[in-house]
């Protein structure tokens, strides 16, 4: 450790090669290292128990913040800590400044690297501004932003936030008791894996888990929410979307979400409009989407890289309800209706790596001729009703094709993502089947 004070009305102290030793259990043996840290105060405002920090300012260091089922590294034992002075207890304290340079805070796994950070506030403590500059595990992230508070409401101005390949700006207005939140977001591209925390990235099955993590519906209750988000394009895993607008909306309890207009996707569009009453004690969810001539063939090559289709058009609907206070019970608890039409178009004979819901489905036709290269198909439908969760056709699927026509049965578990389909050959029938 290494001490110096310039003396003058605002006093600098500056400290070199600070340590804090960690916890016994703990994987890192420092808490926290700190190469140069500088502090320069207010002297006359001390003189009236008020400790104003005029700036603050660390470089290259490192804070191994660490946890485990019983303990943290951060909370210290009051019983080693003496009792403040009243005298001092009673001095405010406020910053102006704090600038941190060429860091690194780590949490865990998690690890957010600080090339430059600058948060700076007025006097009275009522506007902030902040810039950042540096990466959350592998991810580059650029954001300033201002904030002007009062004791009744929060304005804040995003100028820019850019995380991996997204950026958004956009301003809020926030109330409190009962919250109150309005404004208006916008982004040239947003892609949601930009911030999300995939743990795992590498699962090669489609299947899934669902949190049984309680709805933070208290938040919402008695609340008002009018914020409209537009996108020019908006990515979620392997599909896109482009001229996306949303409202959400929450009003006597009930919250909405509205793609209004309809966003483009596939050289089609789409429809999304969900609704959470949590006026009662279970919430309950109405989910509502709609798409409409969207070329299939060019969904498939977004989701697989390929498709099993040439042409073809597509259109899905879903209409289900549920409810419960958290996801888990929510899907459990779904019912309605999911119908899926597609054609005209050809299947492709060779498809080699697809096991989607497509391929699974269509390849019961070509399993039944391997002559031609491609096996055109007028009309293909599935239609799903949806049980507690689990969507079953029985009968439900078929597809009238060039050289046969078939039926077939299956389930596609909501709950977990599970699929068995399956088309029987003594379901070939010789004449032509009604799919209206």
């Amino acid at each position: 450790l290494d001490l110096s004070i310039g003396w003058n009305m605002a006093p600098l102290i500056t400290i070199h090669d600070l340590t804090i030793s960690n916890v016994s259990w703990a994987q890192h043996p420092q808490m926290l290292v700190v190469k140069d840290l500088s502090i320069s105060f207010d002297l006359i405002k001390l003189l009236f128990k008020q400790l104003r920090v005029i700036s603050l300012n660390l470089n290259n260091c490192k804070l191994n913040l660490e946890s485990n089922n019983k303990n943290n590294n951060w909370t210290f034992d009051e019983k080693n800590i003496e009792p403040m002075d009243k005298n001092t207890s009673n001095i405010k304290p406020s910053i102006n400044h704090i600038a941190i340079t060429n860091s690194v805070i780590t949490y865990n796994t998690d690890k957010l690297s600080i090339d430059k950070l600058d948060f700076a506030t007025d006097i009275d403590q009522t506007k902030f501004h902040a810039h950042f500059v540096g990466k959350h595990d592998n991810l580059p992230i650029k954001t300033s932003f201002d904030v002007d508070r009062s004791d009744k409401e929060m304005n804040i101005n995003i100028t820019n936030l850019q995380a991996g390949m997204s950026d958004l700006h956009g301003k809020l207005k926030i109330k409190e008791s009962p919250l109150y939140v309005k404004g208006e977001i916008n982004a040239d591209n947003l892609d949601l894996k930009d911030f999300q925390y995939y743990r795992d990235s590498n699962k090669n099955s489609d299947e899934y888990t669902i949190s049984k993590d309680l709805l933070p519906i208290i938040v919402l209750d008695n609340s008002h929410i009018d914020v409209n988000i537009k996108m020019n394009s908006l990515t979620m895993g392997k599909l896109t979307l482009q001229n996306i607008k949303f409202n959400i909306n929450n009003k006597n309890n009930i919250l909405n979400l509205k793609l209004d207009p309809p966003a483009n996707i596939a050289d089609g569009k789409m429809n999304l409009n969900i609704t959470l009453d949590h006026s009662k004690n279970t919430p309950a969810l109405f989910l509502l989407a709609k798409t409409n001539g969207l070329h299939l063939e060019q969904l498939c090559y977004s989701l697989f890289g390929k498709s099993p289709i040439k042409g073809s058009k597509l259109d899905i609907n879903i209409d289900l309800t549920g409810s419960g206070n958290n996801l888990y019970a929510i899907v459990n608890s779904l019912d309605g209706q999911i119908l899926i039409k597609a054609g005209p178009g050809d299947f492709l004979n060779s498809n080699d790596g697809l096991t989607n819901v497509f391929t699974s489905i269509l390849n019961g036709v070509i399993s039944f001729d391997k002559k031609t290269s491609s096996t055109s198909f007028t009309c293909a439908v599935i239609n799903l009703n949806v049980i507690n969760g689990i969507a079953k056709a029985t009968n439900g699927i078929g597809i009238e094709a060039a050289s046969v026509n078939v039926l077939g049965s299956g389930t596609l578990d909501l709950r977990n993502g599970r699929i068995n389909f399956s088309i029987n050959p003594q379901n070939i029938l010789s004449g032509k089947i009604d799919l209206s």
